[in-house]
């Protein structure tokens, strides 16, 4: 693999764990004072998880075989630079991890209406973004992390 392509995905998996600590420790076993955070921080949490899952992406143009290393190259290759960015990965979860789509799209709304409608949760929702995040995860990252345990 290529090594920017090694690196994007680490970077993406370090953020992914990093926010879903974040999204676990903003829960706080249901003593949950932030469940507009823990939802946003899980949302978050999942794109980078898709987005290590989903790169590289090989692609076939005039003829040749293309490779996308990372999210802002496939960005500029494909002239999406403009674009609306969750509404590509949304697209390339469609295309390349449709097994996610669902419970993306369920926490991608989830995170919409606690930053831009009303941020006061019910904790039971932040609950469920965390296990939605939780079900994104065992797709997107398969190897056996120590997330739970240290939430």
């Amino acid at each position: 693999m290529d090594t920017t392509s090694t690196t994007y995905k680490k970077d993406r998996l370090s953020h992914a764990i990093h926010n879903e600590r974040a999204a676990r420790h903003l829960y706080n076993n249901g003593n949950c004072e932030f469940a507009d955070w823990t939802i946003t921080t899980s949302f978050y949490s999942a794109l980078n998880y898709a987005k290590h899952k989903i790169f590289p992406i090989a692609d076939i143009r005039e003829g040749k075989m293309v490779f996308c290393y990372t999210f802002e190259q496939y960005l500029v290759e494909n002239d999406l630079e403009h674009s609306e960015k969750h509404g590509v990965v949304k697209n390339l979860i469609k295309k390349h991890c449709p097994a996610i789509r669902e419970n993306y799209e369920q926490l991608m709304d989830m995170c919409w209406g606690a930053r831009y409608v009303e941020y006061k949760r019910d904790p039971n929702e932040a609950l469920h973004a965390i296990e939605l995040l939780s079900l994104i995860r065992a797709i997107c990252h398969t190897e056996m992390t120590k997330i739970e345990a240290k939430s």
